[in-house]
């Protein structure tokens, strides 16, 4: 699964305790590139509902930084 290397810090949270409660919570292992990883891909071990709830939890986390820095822009935008 592809999301933006950006996002990556907030799916793992702190000290990887976001990722953690990802896994345990979907009972799946969640592979997250490190930073000197050329790929970009995202890899969910697991079966398939894991897998798909693991997917939708991370698309949450993703859509929901993309909105963050979307209200912010626009901020910046009406205070310029």
């Amino acid at each position: 699964m592809k999301i933006p290397r950006e996002h990556y810090r907030f799916i793992l949270g702190q000290k990887g305790k976001k990722l953690a409660e990802l896994e345990l919570e979907t009972a799946t292992k969640i592979l997250i590139p490190r930073q000197e990883d050329t790929s970009e891909e995202i890899r969910i071990v697991g079966n398939k509902e894991g897998l798909d709830k693991a997917m939708h939890e991370i698309q949450l986390i993703s859509d929901e930084q993309v909105s963050l820095s979307g209200d912010t822009q626009s901020k910046r935008r009406l205070l310029a």
